[in-house]
């Protein structure tokens, strides 16, 4: 009976050692919508208007790989209140300093204000705006488990209905 080369015990090793070198971590949607539920209520004052944001939405766009976020938003200025909807996206990205799925990159696509003309409205949304990118951006929505979280990404994808991101070392 022949002997195999050294090498060819080592390709073996390495074969058996390829599969746990990776990790699959599938995030389903709403469990991405209750943990960013937690983040919410967000008041901040934007010049005279104090600026109150709650119950937020959020969506999978696969074809754009971000994410959809619906806010509804009240806006008060000397007793008087309005309300209204915020609509942004950003996109998803694995921090490895914390081990979490964070939002990044948020873009404010729509800020309306219920029974204000829309030119205030646009001129109040790009105040609005930057603030809300700002809360956004870096916020965790999901934190990985100790184990997987020491791991480095090697590929993240937003598909119809979960976030999937494949670790390794």
């Amino acid at each position: 009976m022949r002997r195999l080369p050294a090498w060819c015990w080592f390709l073996v090793v390495l074969a058996g050692c390829a599969g746990p070198m990776r990790l699959g971590v599938t995030v389903p949607q709403r469990e991405l919508q209750r943990r960013l539920e937690t983040r919410f209520p967000f008041k901040t004052r934007v010049l005279l208007f104090d600026v109150n944001l709650s119950s937020p939405v959020l969506t999978l766009e696969p074809a754009s790989e971000r994410v959809g976020l619906s806010l509804a938003l009240k806006a008060g200025m000397a007793g008087v209140e309005y309300q209204g909807q915020v609509a942004m996206d950003s996109g998803i990205a694995y921090q490895a300093k914390s081990g979490a799925l964070v939002l990044v990159a948020p873009r404010l696509l729509r800020f309306q204000l219920d029974e204000v003309p829309e030119v205030l409205c646009r001129q109040v949304g790009k105040l609005v705006g930057p603030l809300v990118a700002a809360y956004l951006d870096s916020l965790p929505v999901y934190q990985l488990k100790e184990g997987q979280s020491r791991r480095r990404l090697k590929g993240l994808r937003i598909e119809k209905d979960q976030v999937r991101a494949e670790l390794g070392f």
